[in-house]
């Protein structure tokens, strides 16, 4: 199956309120959600060139970034990191503001494979996996878009 990334994006106080365990239980239908499927290391690397701790704004896009990590003990089997609703904007200036050539041209998918970027295994076809990052990019794109209109803050569940 493998280690999947799901965004969410809500009111920014409902969600500090909820990691706080304040307020009432929110259902997750409150959130808009997206998955980005096995995507996100990729992606992460794709923006920042490593695989954590990316700088910001593009490191807001796949927010693996050790300030961003919420701690939520032994309750959860994966990692939750948490964007503000500020950090959410400038990540979504910062990916409006890509061109498809610019993208293209910061694509290097042999320095991915010698990183190590998760799923890259050594098989794959360059430009499939170009295929595949772009098609969750887009996706990523007008998820930020529409919760910057909103205000929302986002978190970001790898499991």
């Amino acid at each position: 199956m493998g280690i999947l990334g799901s965004y969410m994006s809500i009111e920014e106080n409902l969600f500090e309120q909820a990691i706080r365990g304040e307020g009432e239980a929110i259902g997750v239908e409150k959130f808009q959600q997206l998955d980005i499927d096995k995507s996100w290391e990729m992606i992460h690397f794709l923006l920042c060139r490593c695989k954590e701790n990316g700088e910001p704004p593009m490191g807001y896009v796949v927010p693996m970034r050790d300030e961003n990590e919420l701690d939520f003990g032994e309750d959860t089997d994966g990692r939750v990191f948490y964007i503000t609703a500020q950090q959410v904007r400038e990540a979504d200036e910062f990916v409006q503001s890509l061109s498809d050539d610019a993208l293209r041209e910061m694509y290097d998918f042999k320095e991915m494979q010698k990183n190590g970027v998760y799923p890259l295994y050594g098989k794959e076809d360059a430009s499939e996996i170009y295929d595949y990052i772009y098609f969750f990019l887009t996706k990523i794109r007008e998820f930020y878009h529409q919760a910057a209109e909103k205000g929302h803050a986002i978190s970001l569940t790898i499991c």
